[in-house]
């Protein structure tokens, strides 16, 4: 009995594993992020991010994503929303979504997610940070097949969003 009991709890744990990767994120101390305003504010394409969330994926064996204009849009809107209000979360000011973003651009997807970061003053510095981060990593090499991203605010602290997504 203590047998079934054990390989019972044992395959429960492991389907638990499997179930819906989370994103993680890493915040600053409360007091550290700094709103932007006008043109710093505005998102905008990040190419660069682009670039090197492309060079990770190449280094892991993985194809490259392709550049989603509604996944950029998506990334701009995220980006430049945080930049403006001073704060750093997957959830819009609005209480939009990644995937409420991704729709409201004009994407039909099937898989979302997102990575935002704030402070770095490279793409690539972001992308290392994000592969050190098993939530971000996760995002970044992914089955996904379509990739936005952008940045907002000063160029000395800005902030990021990255949207990759799988479109059904």
């Amino acid at each position: 009995m203590k047998i079934i009991r054990f390989v019972t709890f044992a395959s429960l744990l492991a389907l638990a594993a499997c179930g819906a990767p989370q994103m993680q994120e890493v915040t600053p101390p409360a007091g550290t992020f700094k709103p932007a305003a006008g043109a710093e504010a505005q998102g905008r394409p990040a190419p660069d991010l682009i670039v090197a969330i492309n060079a990770a994926r190449e280094a892991e064996g993985l194809g490259v994503l392709a550049v989603s204009p509604a996944a950029n849009r998506a990334a701009r809107e995220q980006a430049g929303d945080m930049a403006t209000v001073g704060f750093m979360d997957h959830t819009g000011s609005d209480g939009s979504t990644p995937g409420d973003r991704l729709t409201a651009a004009g994407l039909d997807w099937c898989i979302v997610a997102e990575n935002v970061a704030y402070g770095h003053p490279t793409a690539e510095a972001v992308v290392e940070g994000w592969l050190r981060s098993a939530g971000h990593r996760h995002n970044l090499l992914s089955d996904t097949t379509l990739v936005g991203a952008a940045t907002a605010g000063p160029e000395e602290r800005p902030y990021w969003s990255a949207v990759f997504a799988q479109p059904c």
